[in-house]
């Protein structure tokens, strides 16, 4: 390079020719090189100082700030490399050199290119080697008489130090001053694509990152200031998307913004001093309950082998005494944490499994979570946890009636109604004679075994069957009791309300039977009687005059004579119910025949016939009249008539006597006749040959049995001073301190009770105030 060799004679440039080229080459590169650098730099330094201008003023997006990079780099990338092309690639021979220097010295450069390619390719063979020689040392003299070193093209690399040197020293003085914002500016220049959080004077805690809040709930937005911060605003502000800014002053170094409730996402923008934050907000529904049993491990004693689960979203947990509970709770979304009473439990995805809880007394607790945003449930779960002790089982007995007369042979039917709150485990009937040293000097004793239940059997209703003559017991009066056990340990079993029976033969069950039936026979000559006396007064308000009618005391009378009416028939229908009863129990006793039972049934009959048609009907026609002012004669008599009418057409001793032949005048004019009587004749038979039986046994005590199929009566005084027109008679009573009326009609006396060996002290069965004492 330094040299040209000619082709043939080779010449040489002089030597201080070539020097001064050569210096020249190097004065323009570094020259046009340190433009270049100069240009890039400013460049790189501009487009930093424009990222830290906009940082102060907001937080600069990654897109600027990588858009400003590639702006600031475009000298260092594309200026420069084309300086170097154009400046030192293109001129790195001589003869480009001497080219440049047509720039500043044309003539002058010339003659330097001339000699430079002279010497580098000497093609003319017809120029003699002393003309060239010659013509080298005449440019030799010119390059000593110029200064090179000016006449670089168009050098502008002082201008471009000048351009860098002003900014470069704003830079130098803002990390002698500010070093923070300096740095953090420069990473956030250098590295776009980084998240290099913005510096700012007023500087906050925390990051921007989503915030959870509950949907349509109020909610407050906190922005605290570092320790270090240097700049604290008094004041700051905050807006929900495009919602007016909400203020808040500082307290301390917190500024607490009250944000109203919301149910769109959106955005919280945070302006505190020229810090800037935005936190994206994203409203959802609290988590909610949706299921909360208990897993109840039950003790040992009661055998269950699965634990026992109970729904207990109510609140109240029931546990008994030596029982553990563990609580599942499960929620509408996936937890982070739960706590029970404040300690943690355990927590898997959206369930809650709390540690077994066992109490000793009744116990508050609360349940708490927090899902994994961060929201708590709306309440705490409030749980009661009640210990109760293990109950007593309960047991009845049903469809059976107390204080009953029971045939020995027949066999009861009934039901048994057990419950416990962990198991039945059995139940069973138990009986006991009811002790009396005369009458029951040894009373029969024994139990049996009904059902057995199972752990789980928390209520039994098991059909059950009672038969003496199977449980080989004696006749005699009985207290029946069901039993239950549970499966507590040591506990006695419970008893139900005792039963009373009282177990007869079917000599001794038919001699009670004649006896009740005398006594109903007296009771429906009580009611016979109680209808002659009625239907005697109603054909005396037949015979009223109009006028009389409307006289209060008449209608008072009527009234009166109503209700009456009302009263007999209603005692009428009890005694027809209690003659029922009798007919079940006589053909339960094979020593009744057909016959008495025929006869029995026929007289129900009758009484039934008589109160479905004749007594309510003559006591709603008394009630009309007595309410109905001003009617005529003949309207006011249709009541009696009607009655009379009714009288003689029910009858029923009418069909059995001579009045049959009399005319249909003397049939009104008739009266109801007394049913008894036929009963007296249909069991006269019969308790002959009863009679004889027991004809060595005295019958001098009261009527057997602690609650008559007769429905007591009512006595004559009691039955004039009914007054009350809606006052109705519930049963019906003979009153034995004198025979009824009706002469013969009039049944037999009451017997006394045929069975002084069966007695009961407790219920009246026989009127002794004494057990010890014998019948007077």
């Amino acid at each position: 390079m330094n040299q040209t060799h000619p082709q043939n004679n080779g010449v040489n440039l002089p030597p201080r020719t070539k020097k001064a080229l050569e210096q020249y080459r190097k004065r323009v590169w570094i020259i046009k090189l340190a433009e270049g650098t100069l240009a890039a730099l400013f460049g790189l330094i501009i487009s930093y100082l424009i990222v830290f201008g906009l940082d102060r003023l907001f937080d600069t997006p990654t897109l600027l700030r990588a858009l400003i990079l590639i702006v600031g780099m475009v000298g260092m990338v594309i200026f420069l490399p084309l300086k170097y092309h154009n400046w030192v690639w293109r001129n790195r021979q001589l003869d480009g050199i001497a080219r440049l220097l047509q720039h500043k010295f044309p003539r002058f450069g010339d003659h330097v290119l001339g000699i430079v390619e002279l010497a580098a390719n000497r093609s003319d063979q017809s120029s003699s080697p002393a003309l060239v020689a010659a013509a080298m040392r005449q440019v030799d003299e010119e390059v000593a008489k110029h200064n090179l070193a000016t006449a670089v093209p168009n050098p502008r690399h002082r201008r471009w130090a000048l351009a860098v040197g002003l900014p470069l020293l704003l830079v130098i003085v803002g990390a002698l001053v500010i070093p923070a914002t300096s740095r953090n500016a420069l990473a956030r220049w250098l590295t776009p694509w980084r998240n290099v959080e913005r510096y700012t004077f007023a500087q906050l805690e925390g990051q921007s990152d989503l915030r959870v809040v509950a949907y349509a709930e109020p909610f407050d937005v906190k922005a605290e200031l570092k320790d270090g911060s240097p700049w604290k605003p008094e004041s700051a502000e905050a807006r929900y998307a495009d919602q007016e800014p909400i203020e808040a002053k500082r307290e301390g170094e917190t500024y607490e913004f009250q944000l109203p409730p919301q149910t769109e996402d959106g955005k919280v923008n945070l302006r505190v001093g020229d810090a800037r934050r935005s936190i994206p907000v994203e409203p959802k529904l609290r988590p909610a309950l949706k299921e909360l049993i208990a897993n109840v491990e039950l003790p040992d004693y009661l055998q269950r082998g699965e634990p026992r689960i109970d729904d207990v979203r109510g609140g109240i947990v029931n546990l008994v005494k030596g029982s553990t509970a563990t609580l599942e709770a499960t929620t509408t979304r996936e937890l982070s944490e739960a706590t029970l009473n404040n300690r943690p439990q355990k927590v898997e995805g959206a369930n809650v499994i709390t540690e077994p809880i066992s109490v000793e007394k009744t116990t508050e607790m609360q349940l708490t979570w927090k899902d994994r945003y961060g929201l708590e449930a709306s309440e705490p779960q409030k749980l009661q946890i009640e210990v109760q002790d293990d109950a007593e089982p309960t047991v009845a007995i049903t469809k059976l009636k107390n204080n009953q007369v029971v045939l020995s042979t027949e066999v009861l039917t009934f039901e048994i109604q057990a419950e416990d709150d962990f198991g039945v485990k059995k139940v069973g009937l138990e009986w006991e004679g009811i002790e009396n040293p005369i009458q029951n000097p040894q009373p029969d004793i024994g139990e049996k075994t009904v059902s057995s239940g199972t752990p789980n059997s928390e209520s039994l209703y098991v059909p059950a069957t009672f038969s003496v003559e199977r449980e080989n017991i004696p006749p005699q009066s009985l207290r029946v009791r069901a039993y239950a056990e549970d499966y507590y340990p040591n506990r006695e079993r419970v008893l139900s309300p005792q039963i009373v029976l009282h177990v007869l033969n079917p000599a001794e069950h038919y001699k009670w039977l004649i006896g009740q039936m005398q006594l109903w026979s007296g009771a429906a000559k009580d009611v016979h009687d109680k209808e002659l006396q009625l239907h005697q007064t109603n054909r005396e308000l037949q015979n009223l005059p109009t006028e009389a009618l409307d006289d209060p005391a008449q209608r008072k009378q009527l009234q009166k004579q109503a209700a009456a009416e009302r009263a007999n028939a209603a005692k009428l229908d009890s005694l027809i119910d209690s003659g029922e009863e009798l007919l079940q129990e006589a053909g339960k006793n094979s020593e009744f025949d057909a016959d008495q039972l025929k006869s029995w049934a026929e007289m129900l009959d009758k009484l039934e016939d008589i109160s479905s048609k004749k007594m309510p009907t003559v006591a709603n026609l008394l009630a009309q009249a007595s309410e109905a002012p001003g009617q005529t004669s003949d309207q006011q008599s249709n009541p009696s008539d009607q009655q009379s009418a009714d009288s003689s057409q029910q009858n029923p001793s009418s069909q059995n006597s001579d009045s049959q032949k009399q005319t249909t005048e003397n049939q009104s004019d008739s009266k109801p006749s007394d049913p008894s009587d036929e009963q007296s004749q249909a069991s006269s038979g019969k308790s002959q040959n009863s009679g004889e039986q027991q004809s060595g046994k005295k019958d001098d005590i009261q009527k057997y049995g602690p609650e008559n199929k007769v429905p007591s009566a009512l006595t004559e005084d009691e039955t004039e001073k009914t007054d009350d027109p809606n006052e109705n008679a519930d049963s019906v009573s003979v009153n034995r301190s004198k025979p009824p009326e009706g002469g013969n009609n009039a049944g037999p006396p009451p017997i006394a009770n045929p069975f002084p060996g069966l007695s009961d002290i407790e219920s009246g069965f026989n009127l002794f105030d004494d057990p010890h004492a014998g019948p007077t």
